[in-house]
């Protein structure tokens, strides 16, 4: 849980997109780890993101493959041995580090459905106006 908590402050200092997860694996719970008000609001934030800038998606993109980059070290890190507990804490923290930049970008994907709504209406606006 401080993973998602760390990354709910991460999101909302860079994005200001107050995000909610409360994923405990639990079926009584996990609907309420998706609210549509946060997926809507981060769909118009990348909209008016890609409008102001043509290469935003771009770097997004390279965002995360930086970010999967760094997870594919983290895995290589680990070694084929017994962790001593001072090497445990500095994987478990670097794993939050990784987690915390993953959902600083990563969770604007949850949002990709709203968005094609979005630019559905937007055509279909454009379509009635010809």
């Amino acid at each position: 849980m401080d993973g998602y908590r760390y990354a709910a402050k991460a999101v909302k200092k860079r994005w200001d997109l107050d995000i909610i997860f409360f994923e405990a694996g639990h079926e009584l719970v996990k609907p309420i780890y998706f609210i549509e008000k946060f997926n809507e609001d981060a769909a118009v934030l990348w909209i008016e993101k890609l409008n102001k800038d043509e290469g935003f998606a771009d770097k997004l993109i390279g965002e995360l493959k930086n970010i999967i980059e760094v997870a594919k070290g983290l895995v290589r890190a680990v070694p084929e041995r017994h962790l001593k507990p001072d090497e445990i804490r500095d994987l478990l923290l670097a794993h939050l580090s990784w987690w915390i930049k993953y959902f600083e970008v990563g969770f604007l994907w949850f949002s990709l459905e709203n968005i094609r709504e979005k630019i559905n209406e937007e055509i279909r606006a454009t379509w009635k106006k010809n």
